[in-house]
């Protein structure tokens, strides 16, 4: 039960870790900040759970890790596509009951390139 702990702490961690470098890379100052609490009790949490490491909490760690920055890339991606389309038609409609017309959407990001491994 300690190795699921671990894990999940580990993830966490790592996860908002790779947010907070994307947002900070792109200029996300609230999203940085709020990634740093995520960081922070994820740390906590691994301080309480891991004092010693025995060979199944370092394999929870190290799966906690791998699956945490690679899911952050893979949500990053999706979430700002999101946020970006709910922004635009939150404008739109803010824009139609006004009576203007709606802004011209931003170009569709590029494919995501299959020759990198």
């Amino acid at each position: 039960m300690i190795e699921l702990a671990i894990f999940a702490s580990t993830f966490l961690s790592v996860f908002a870790l790779g947010l907070q470098s994307l947002n900070v890379n792109q200029g996300h100052y609230l999203a940085a900040g709020l990634t740093s609490f995520a960081i922070s009790t994820g740390h906590i949490a691994l301080y309480r759970f891991m004092p010693e490491a025995t060979l199944g909490h370092l394999a929870a760690y190290y799966a906690g890790g791998i699956l945490g920055i690679t899911s952050s890339m893979w949500f990053h991606r999706r979430f700002k596509l999101w946020w970006t389309a709910w922004r635009l038609q939150r404008e739109a409609r803010h824009n139609a009951r006004r009576g203007q017309r709606p802004p011209k959407p931003p170009p569709a990001p590029p494919a995501p390139r299959s020759d990198i491994h």
